[in-house]
């Protein structure tokens, strides 16, 4: 995009949070460290070549959810409304806290998964890097999970759950419109999606 159209199209602010090259060398080792890393570190270059709408550098934001305490968690543009619900922060404290071995239907090839850690479930899955944010405009809300998987849904459930009695409460994950994940191939659990509880389904 930067390549084609920088002459035509002008960017105030990116937005995302990339793993770090730390991070990739440690919970991503199955993913050809290397080529990741290099992939990453392409997209600050990337923005050079774009400008904003006074032709000045675009912006950069790291974004963070809320409850790691960092900031650009939620911000505005004119009437839409953006919240941070999940990202590669809650992935890696899942691979490090949460225990025991689980099953089910990953991304990779659609075959059923036996007894895998979490470590090992996120090890080879880039996937696993997504955010996952919610738009809210016009009275409506719309949640995109990006490419998240399994261990992405089990924090995404887990969040809800602590806060199922309010539903006014930031980490419900009750949306008017969802974004399915992985274009609809393998992503989140069931369990995620009825929760999420859309009226539509963008597929």
């Amino acid at each position: 995009f930067a390549n084609l159209y920088a002459d035509r199209v002008t960017v105030d602010a990116f937005y995302h949070h990339y793993p770090t090259a730390s991070q990739i060398e440690t919970y991503l080792t199955d993913c050809g460290i290397d080529g990741t890393k290099n992939s990453v570190e392409r997209v600050p270059n990337m923005m050079k070549k774009l400008k904003n709408s006074k032709g000045g550098a675009v912006k950069e934001y790291y974004v963070n959810t809320t409850h790691s305490g960092k900031c650009n968690s939620s911000f505005d543009f004119d009437e839409v409304h953006v919240d941070i619900l999940l990202d590669f922060e809650d992935i890696i404290w899942a691979v490090n806290n949460v225990s025991g071995t689980y099953s089910g239907t990953p991304e990779k090839e659609g075959r059923n998964f036996s007894n895998l850690t979490f470590k090992q479930l996120v090890i080879g899955n880039l996937n696993e890097t997504s955010t996952v944010f919610r738009v809210t405009v016009g009275g409506k809300s719309i949640l995109f999970t990006g490419d998240i998987n399994y261990v992405g849904g089990y924090m995404l459930n887990k969040y809800h759950d602590a806060h199922a009695k309010n539903n006014s409460t930031y980490y419900s994950l009750k949306s008017d419109y969802v974004q399915v994940s992985h274009h609809g191939y393998y992503g989140l659990p069931k369990t995620s999606y009825q929760r999420i509880d859309p009226d539509v389904a963008l597929w």
